[in-house]
C-alpha cells in the first residue's frame, strides 16, 4: 500500500478537511484515518524485507508489564546497573522544559547525496544549506536531525569540526537547534572518502553510507582506536553549545543485518566513552523493532537504559504511533520522548498531544532521492511517484503539497493577535 507512504510532515497527522489536491493533482489516500490492518515495510537494508501486515496493538496492562519485570533472564535485569550512569528523569525534564516543544526534520542538502557528500569540502555547499534552512523555518520547523561521519573526523577532525561549526550557526541564524547522529548502521556498509558514487535513478537513498560500516563494527579494536576518539572528539567540541539539541549516539544500531550481541557491547562501549565527557545535552539511541511489544527485547530494554531520554522511530499508522508513545511511557512516565523517525498520518495532532518531539524524514527533494519508497532499492522507480514517501518541498522551494505547508504553519508558527 504505497499510498500511505505519503509526502511527508509526519510531525501531523493531518486531517483530510486541511488538505487540497497537490500540485501532482491527487489527493493523498494516506492523509485520511487508515485501515484497521496496514502494510508497513519495516526494514532499511541494502534488500529490502517484504511488506509486513501489522495488526491493531494494545497498550500492555500494569500487570502485563509487572509479571515482566519479574523475568530475570529479560533484558532490563541485566542492564539496570547501566541506568545509574545516565541522566535523572528531573535533569530530563528540567532540559525538555529549557528548550520548549520541538519539531522537524531530518536535514541534507538538496545537493548531496549523503552524509559524507554534505560536509566534505569539495561538495559542501553553504549557500543550498542556507536556503533550505530558511524554508525550514518559514514552515514553523525549529529543528533539525543531521548525520555525521567518523571519516570526515579522521581526515581531518579540526576542519570537521569547523564545518560543523558553520552549519550549526547557519541553523541557529533561523532559530533551529540541531540533533546530531553520530553513528548509524543503515544503508551501504561500506562508506569511502572522496567522490560518492552518483545516485541510481529512481532508487530511495541509494548512495547513504552506514557509520561506521562493516568492517570496524566486526573489529572491537578498530572500532576502540577509529570510532571512539571521533565520538568523544565530536561530543567535547560542542558539549556545551545551545545549538545542539541532543545526541542520537547510534541511529538504528542493530540495523542491516547486526546481531544483537556483536552491536550491544559496541552500543554500551561508546556511551560509557561520552559519559566520561561533562555533556550538556542528552544522549539518545532510537529503538525501532518491536516498538510496540508488550514485552521489549533485551536490545530494545539497553538501548532505553542507555538513554537520556527516549528516542523512537514508528513508520506504522497513526493509532499504532500513539500505542507505541503509551507503551514506552509504561517504561517511564515521565522521562523525556522524541520520535526522530515517523510517518503515521489520520486526523489529530499526535506527536504534539503527547509532548513528543517529532523529526520527519526529509526536507527537500535532491539527490538522495527519499521521495520514492524503500521498496525502488529492489524495483526502481521510472516515474515521480503521485504521492511522494518522504520531503516537503522540491529543489526550487515549491512546495508538493501547498495545503501541508499552511496546515503545519498554523500549528508551529505564532499567531498574530489582531
Amino acid at each position: 500500500m504505497e499510498a500511505m507512504f505519503a509526502p511527508i510532515n509526519r510531525f501531523f497527522a493531518v486531517p483530510s478537511s486541511a488538505l487540497n489536491k497537490s500540485q501532482t493533482g491527487a489527493t493523498p489516500a494516506s492523509f485520511a484515518s487508515s485501515a484497521a490492518n496496514v502494510s508497513v515495510n519495516v526494514s532499511k537494508h541494502n534488500s529490502i524485507a517484504p511488506a509486513l501486515k501489522v495488526a491493531p496493538i494494545e497498550i500492555p496492562s500494569k500487570a502485563d508489564i509487572e509479571l515482566r519485570a519479574q523475568e530475570p533472564t529479560h533484558g532490563t535485569m541485566v542492564t539496570v546497573a547501566l541506568a545509574g550512569e545516565r541522566w535523572s528523569v528531573e535533569k530530563a525534564i528540567a532540559w525538555q522544559q529549557s528548550v520548549g516543544y520541538q519539531a522537524g526534520v531530518n536535514f541534507i542538502p538538496s545537493t548531496a547525496d549523503n552524509e559524507l557528500e554534505m560536509f566534505q569540502d569539495a561538495t559542501w555547499d553553504p549557500k543550498t544549506i542556507d536556503r533550505e534552512l530558511s524554508w525550514a523555518a518559514n514552515t514553523g520547523f525549529n529543528t533539525i536531525r543531521v548525520f555525521l561521519h567518523h571519516i570526515l573526523w579522521q581526515e581531518d577532525s579540526q576542519a570537521f569540526i569547523k564545518r560543523v561549526d558553520e552549519f550549526l550557526g547557519m541553523a541557529d541564524k533561523y532559530g533551529i537547534t540541531t540533533t546530531l547522529v553520530l553513528l548509524d548502521s543503515c544503508w551501504n556498509a561500506y562508506p569511502m572518502a572522496g567522490t560518492q558514487p552518483e545516485p541510481i535513478p529512481g532508487v530511495h537513498n541509494s548512495q547513504w553510507v552506514q557509520c561506521p560500516g562493516y568492517d570496524i563494527v566486526h573489529d572491537t579494536e578498530a572500532f576502540k582506536s577509529v570510532v571512539l576518539p571521533y565520538v568523544t572528539g565530536m561530543v567535547s567540541a560542542f558539549k556545551d553549545d545551545k545549538r545542539v539539541l541532543a545526541w542520537d549516539v547510534w541511529n538504528e544500531p542493530n540495523n542491516s543485518g547486526y546481531a544483537n550481541d556483536l552491536i550491544g557491547p559496541l552500543l554500551k562501549l561508546t556511551f560509557s566513552a561520552i559519559r566520561t565527557i561533562e555533556y550538556t545535552q542528552p544522549l539518545t539511541t532510537p529503538i525501532w523493532q518491536g516498538v510496540n511489544d508488550i514485552v521489549y527485547s533485551r536490545f530494545n530494554d539497553l538501548q532505553l537504559v542507555l538513554s537520556d531520554v527516549f528516542s523512537f522511530h514508528n513508520y506504522a499508522d497513526a493509532t499504532q504511533l500513539e500505542a507505541c508513545i503509551a507503551r514506552i511511557r509504561l517504561v517511564d512516565a515521565t522521562r523525556p520522548i522524541i520520535c526522530t523517525e515517523y510517518m503515521a498520518r489520520t486526523a489529530g495532532n499526535i506527536m504534539r498531544q503527547n509532548n513528543v518531539f517529532a523529526y520527519n524524514w526529509g526536507l527537500v527533494s535532491g539527490r538522495t532521492q527519499t521521495i520514492y519508497p524503500w521498496s525502488t532499492t529492489t524495483t526502481p522507480a521510472t516515474e515521480e511517484p503521485a504521492i511522494w514517501f518522504h520531503d516537503i518541498f522540491r529543489a526550487d522551494g515549491t512546495p508538493f503539497n501547498a495545503s501541508e505547508i499552511s496546515y503545519i504553519q498554523s500549528i508551529l508558527l505564532p499567531k498574530t493577535k489582531v
